[in-house]
């Protein structure tokens, strides 16, 4: 089943992310699980018996195939939840803006099973899965310093990684800046890096195939050649970043806040020249 995944992260967190299979059940009000989570060597933290991390008004588990859940440990061993409800205000705002437009709905739709949900001031936007089943989590929070050949600040990134032979995306979004400029970075982590890797993905992933591993290094291998393409400004990269920016700028409704998209911009687009002079 696909879900997408909404996160806060800080440096001292990790994500997790636990998964459950059916379990033996008795038809009673009182249910009794007697047989061990089969991935509960990936959990040490969690009873391999605990129906939905022995918490089932929190969470909920309809299928016995996934505990959907946001979180992070952080040093003094807390776990907080995040939903989509728990998200910077601001973030909730602007993704609500994306995940309801067009492009945003038809993306999404690789990532979810059958449909999922998103309510921001009284609205409600519904994704349809389209048979994709991906993974997604998105997570907010503080960017990172890379060291390195090339140090930095990085205030987005795109990953992908293989889970239960599926493929799954994390994109992170430093929600340490201004308001604008989360909504940048966010826009050209999809524009310029997802939404390719998703087509890319519709094109050659088959599930099970011995080439699968492969194709997931050649998505995490591929930003310098994203940021080469982006630098033509004819490029369906360039174009569908222009097309998102003006369509938040469209969504937000505020002169102040159309100026601020338009400088955040083109500060992102010079940026990307110069991680592409630099070979990044």
């Amino acid at each position: 089943m696909g879900c997408l995944k909404l996160e806060y992260y800080y440096p001292e967190m990790q994500a997790l992310r636990a998964r459950k299979p059916v379990r033996s059940r008795e038809a009673k009000s009182a249910q009794w699980f007697t047989t061990p989570d089969l991935l509960a060597e990936k959990y040490y933290n969690i009873s391999p018996y605990a129906y939905c991390m022995n918490n089932p008004v929190r969470f909920v588990d309809p299928k016995g195939t996934t505990v959907y859940f946001y979180a992070g440990t952080n040093s003094a061993g807390n776990i907080p939840m995040v939903d989509f409800s728990k998200l910077d205000k601001n973030v909730q705002e602007w993704f609500y803006g994306w995940a309801s437009s067009d492009a945003g709905q038809k993306f999404l739709s690789n990532f979810v099973d059958k449909e999922q949900s998103f309510t921001w001031d009284g609205n409600t936007v519904t994704i349809k899965g389209n048979g994709n089943n991906y993974d997604a989590r998105y997570s907010f929070g503080e960017g990172a310093t890379q060291f390195g050949s090339n140090p930095g600040f990085i205030t987005g990134t795109t990953e992908w990684s293989l889970e239960n032979e599926k493929p799954a995306m994390r994109i992170h979004t430093d929600i340490y800046q201004s308001t604008a400029d989360q909504i940048v970075t966010f826009g050209h982590e999809q524009t310029v890096h997802a939404e390719g890797d998703v087509d890319f993905l519709n094109k050659n992933f088959v599930k099970g195939a011995a080439n699968n591993s492969q194709l997931i290094d050649r998505l995490n291998s591929s930003g310098s050649n994203d940021h080469a393409i982006y630098d033509n400004q004819q490029s369906s990269k360039y174009l569908n970043m222009r097309k998102f920016v003006y369509g938040m700028m469209g969504w937000m409704g505020t002169s102040d806040m159309d100026k601020a998209l338009l400088k955040a911009f083109e500060e992102e687009y010079q940026n990307n020249k110069e991680n592409v002079k630099n070979g990044n």
